[in-house]
């Protein structure tokens, strides 16, 4: 995907959108600028981390 979309494209589509619905842009803004027809998105959702208490 970042072959056919820029750094802003992406962050637009991945920008306060639930995973599923980004996936499904992602792969359709893929798609709509002339991208393979088997693209693949896997979205990871990072949390902070909590510090163990020693």
């Amino acid at each position: 995907m970042s072959d056919q979309l820029d750094y802003h494209r992406l962050r637009d589509l991945l920008a306060g959108r639930d995973p599923a619905r980004a996936a499904r842009d992602l792969l359709a803004a893929t798609l709509a600028v002339g991208g393979d027809d088997n693209a693949t998105a896997v979205l990871v959702r990072v949390h902070p981390a909590i510090p163990t208490p020693r």
